[in-house]
């Protein structure tokens, strides 16, 4: 008797807890979940009375309260229903956010309308406080009620999988709505084929990389260069009465063209080349015979006067292409290339590198030598190809030809270093210093190195034959001495000077020594060799890295010092001026 007392007893009590309008249900269920875990944690909360054993007096109250149809309610059962409900508001304006009074909060006549619909949907009059909860929290949630599916009626609690995905789309739709200017920056930005091609992404303008402005700023100083070797550089020489100096200038510009394919091989691939000269050679060759053809239509011997004496009576057939002047200039890249191509083949084939590539491209030399000097009939032998009249109906002698000449040359070390620059950047040049610093890893990791080295061998060669022809139609001679083995180290020495490695170094490598070894000549002139060779001694053992690797590395801190500016900070200049830190760093390089 007294368990079933209970079990009424905890029914009654259970009632006013639980017990909610619907008005509140709808709207508990569309602001958020929070409020139903408040609800559930304060449920919890209040458990102990559940477990409570109630007095056999208020059992009897309880009975007659069950027992009445009218609905009255004990004072005990009132003041539990409001202490519960007391709490269960406080809960829900908890978890709502923070609003402002509604009098400060101004509210669209449209929304206040659809809000009070919506409050009258539960059918029962609300409390002043739950009206303004409503009118308050609705210009936030309106459209996500609009929006959220329809209730589902207990007739039609199964639905079809259409139903289902429209009711979903439907519900998604809120958490998924943008601001207008994120849509407006989606629409610019977005890659959809229905944007015009006018507002196309590719078209818009985009920010230079620190790559490309370094590439438009050297191109920029190459540009500068140019226009200053031509037209500042020889009015220059020539009011100083150095006038002579500009036809020299424009050769040794064609032996930097030399020196940048030296560089491109050696600094950047690892391949010591010793036979360079024969490339040089091959090039001032080609434009030599094609000089060597321009013979005037009435003469009675249409060939040149140094067969005439060795007695032939026909052009021989590997001369008969040279008449043509396009062929010649094509010839003068393609024949040293071709041949260099063929010799880098065969040696790189069979994995020759190192001091051996040097030696066989120095025995090459040595052949191509012996052969062009003993060819009497076919090349003068000795004396070489000279005294040449025209070139294009012009006369090559000519002071205005020579400063075309010296133009040209200008122009094509552009080229030369455009093209040099092109092959040494990007995946191209890091795998060729890759070739050059482990060539066996480069193999391991799938790489084939002949077709790389015959293809940068051949491009080498092709960049000779071109500075041996502009060299060629400037002095005005060509002969096998250019295939000296001492040519051929020079060109080597170029580039040490400068710096390998570094295209700017090969050029100015060229340039500073040839030029000095003219002065010296004039001044000194028994002698110059002295200094000559002291100046490679002191490039091999004090900057083996050239003047341009010394300027890199430590050439410029020696200079602010020097002029007593500030060194360069790596991290702070207050650690790298602390002599402690001096000090330990000498200990640690010391060490290693």
């Amino acid at each position: 008797m007294k368990e079933e007392e209970n079990e009424r007893s905890r029914k009654i009590y259970h009632f006013p807890r639980v017990r909610k309008s619907e008005g509140e249900k709808e709207r508990a269920e569309e602001v958020s979940t929070d409020p139903n875990e408040s609800m559930t944690a304060s449920s919890e909360q209040i458990s102990p009375l559940e477990e409570q054993e109630m007095p056999e007096k208020e059992n009897g109250v309880n009975r007659e309260i069950t027992s009445l149809n009218s609905g009255q309610k004990s004072d005990r059962e009132k003041v539990t229903e409001q202490a519960v409900s007391v709490d269960i508001n406080d809960r829900i304006s908890a978890s709502l956010p923070q609003i402002p009074p509604l009098e400060e909060q101004e509210i669209p006549q449209e929304e206040n309308g659809k809000n009070l619909e919506i409050s009258n949907l539960s059918g029962e009059k609300n409390s002043d406080r739950e009206k303004v909860t409503e009118q308050a929290v609705s210009p936030h949630i309106s459209e996500q009620i609009s929006a959220s599916p329809p209730p589902i009626s207990p007739e039609k609690e199964e639905m079809s999988e259409e139903e289902k995905w429209e009711n979903q789309k439907i519900y998604h739709y809120p958490r998924v709505r943008k601001s207008e200017r994120g849509k407006a920056r989606n629409k610019q930005f977005s890659h959809s084929t229905t944007v015009p091609l006018s507002h196309s992404p590719m078209q818009l303008p985009r920010s230079l990389t620190q790559q490309q402005r370094s590439l438009l700023i050297e191109a920029g100083v190459v540009a500068a260069i140019a226009f200053i070797l031509i037209f500042i550089m020889p009015p220059l020489l020539t009011v100083l009465g150095q006038a002579f100096r500009v036809s020299l200038l424009g050769r040794f510009l064609a032996l930097a063209i030399v020196a940048l394919g030296i560089d491109l091989i050696w600094g950047y691939t690892g391949m010591l080349s010793l036979g360079h000269g024969v490339f040089f050679a091959l090039g001032g060759y080609v434009l030599a015979m094609h000089l060597k053809l321009q013979i005037p239509a009435d003469a009675s011997i249409q060939l040149p006067e140094f067969m005439t004496l060795y007695g032939v009576t026909e052009l021989p057939w590997f001369w008969k292409p040279f008449y043509s002047f396009p062929l010649t200039a094509v010839g003068v890249f393609i024949i040293p290339s071709v041949l260099g191509a063929i010799l880098g083949y065969l040696v790189f084939r069979n994995r020759i590198k190192g001091v051996y590539f040097s030696i066989l491209t120095q025995a090459a030399t040595i052949v191509f030598f012996n052969f062009f000097n003993g060819q009497q009939k076919l090349f003068n032998g000795t004396n070489g190809l000279t005294d040449f009249k025209t070139l294009l109906g012009a006369n090559v002698s000519n002071n205005q030809t020579q400063f075309g000449f010296y133009t040209l040359t200008v122009l094509l070390l552009a080229g030369a270093y455009a093209l040099c620059r092109w092959l040494t950047s990007g995946r191209f040049g890091r795998l060729l210093i890759a070739l050059r610093d482990d060539e066996p890893r480069t193999r391991f990791s799938g790489y084939d190195p002949t077709g790389f080295k015959v293809l940068v061998f051949a491009v080498s060669a092709g960049l000779a034959g071109i500075a041996g022809a502009m060299f060629t139609v400037q002095t005005g001679l060509v002969s096998p001495k250019a295939m000296d083995i001492a040519f051929s180290i020079e060109m080597v020495i170029w580039v040490a000077v400068g710096g390998r490695a570094s295209l700017v170094g090969a050029v100015l490598g060229a340039i500073a020594v040839n030029f000095g070894k003219s002065i010296l000549s004039e001044q000194f002139p028994e002698v110059w060799l002295f200094f000559q060779g002291a100046l490679f001694l002191i490039v091999v053992t004090v900057l083996p890295d050239g003047v341009v690797g010394w300027l890199r590395t430590e050439g410029i801190e020696k200079m602010r010092s020097l002029f007593g500016l500030r060194k360069y900070a790596v991290t702070y200049p207050s650690l790298e001026e602390n002599p402690e830190v001096q000090i330990e760093r000498e200990e640690l390089e010391t060490e290693d």
